[in-house]
């Protein structure tokens, strides 16, 4: 061990960490009591507004962001605070024309790539300015793409959950998850109106974003330098050797070297310590 503490102050003497979170953002400062709702109000319109209304009653603001492409809008629910046009702008594209075009199987690609980028830079935004504390999204399988491309815009330790028709297991998650903490929950019903099934799963969803929003009010537990490990179950001796040692003078995060489980930490900025007991 101690040849193990003289390298690991080496290498922090050398690298100069600098002591600053740069994983979960700063979960310090003071947000507005909002929590960001996306969905294609086009399609899903009282499911959002049933969303909206249980994070209200929770004492939750809620900024809705609208991603649907086509013209059709229930009449009886909210106005959002965001509106297509306003994302498919922002995405490169003009909303009007491509619901003109919505029948063809390109223009639906470029409405989906569009609403992703564009709700990606606007809910960033959100979240820079202090607006949200969190994000909740609901939708099938485009309206799940654009959800959680957007939720990836966020800093690890935001509350993201996304409720979805495709969360059944038969689909992977890694491409919407990324590498980041999204929570997916299964619709279990199609999200095309509201029932004794999907108001108790989206009530449930709604509270889940809620708690974690409160709990994101929880200050920081460390501003101490990291250091990420990769291990197997062949070198976990090993690491629950050292790991006091780490825990001591730092924050220690353990990675599986699976490609995709492997992929948060290669994102870490440079002066960040790894040791790679795995590979």
């Amino acid at each position: 061990q101690a040849g193990f503490r003289q390298s690991l102050n080496q290498h922090f003497n050398r690298q100069g960490i600098e002591e600053q979170d740069s994983i979960t953002g700063n979960l310090k400062t003071m947000r507005e009591k909002n929590i960001a709702v996306i969905s294609t109000l086009d399609t899903k319109g009282p499911e959002a507004a049933f969303v909206k209304s249980r994070i209200e009653a929770a004492g939750y603001g809620v900024v809705l962001l609208d991603t649907g492409i086509l013209d059709r809008r229930d009449p009886s629910i909210p106005l959002p605070d965001i509106s297509a046009d306003e994302i498919a702008r922002e995405g490169g594209e003009d909303r009007a024309k491509l619901a003109a075009r919505s029948s063809e199987k390109e223009t639906r690609n470029r409405g989906i790539r569009a609403m992703s980028k564009g709700s990606a830079t606007i809910l960033k935004q959100l979240y820079d300015a202090g607006r949200i504390r969190g994000v909740i999204g609901l939708g099938g399988a485009q309206g799940t793409e654009i959800c959680t491309y957007a939720m990836r815009a966020l800093p690890l330790g935001v509350p993201k959950v996304m409720v979805s028709t495709v969360a059944s297991g038969q689909t992977p998650f890694g491409i919407y998850t990324g590498t980041r903490d999204l929570t997916i929950m299964h619709s279990v019903a199609d999200i095309l109106g509201l029932n004794s099934l999907t108001r108790r799963v989206l009530a449930n969803a709604s509270g889940a974003v809620v708690g974690m929003a409160e709990a994101d009010l929880l200050e920081d537990e460390s501003t101490s330098p990291k250091v990420g490990i990769t291990i197997y179950g062949q070198t976990t001796p090993a690491a629950l050797v050292i790991k006091p040692e780490l825990e001591a003078r730092m924050r220690y995060l353990p990675f599986t070297p699976t490609a995709r489980a492997a992929r948060p930490w290669r994102s870490w900025p440079q002066r960040a310590c790894w040791m790679p007991f795995s590979t």
